[in-house]
């Protein structure tokens, strides 16, 4: 769900961190779930 706020397009994406989660991989991992609701933003 896209939220817009003070001319900000805000949603979430979550993701779950352990013990032995590297902290780049969770990155990338976030940046790939976001990539598709970004890539809905730009052709709209």
């Amino acid at each position: 769900t896209f939220t817009l706020k003070h001319g900000w397009v805000h949603f979430p994406v979550g993701g779950g961190i352990v013990a032995d989660s590297d902290p780049l991989d969770e990155y990338r991992e976030t940046l790939h779930k976001a990539s598709g609701m970004i890539r809905s933003l730009r052709t709209t």
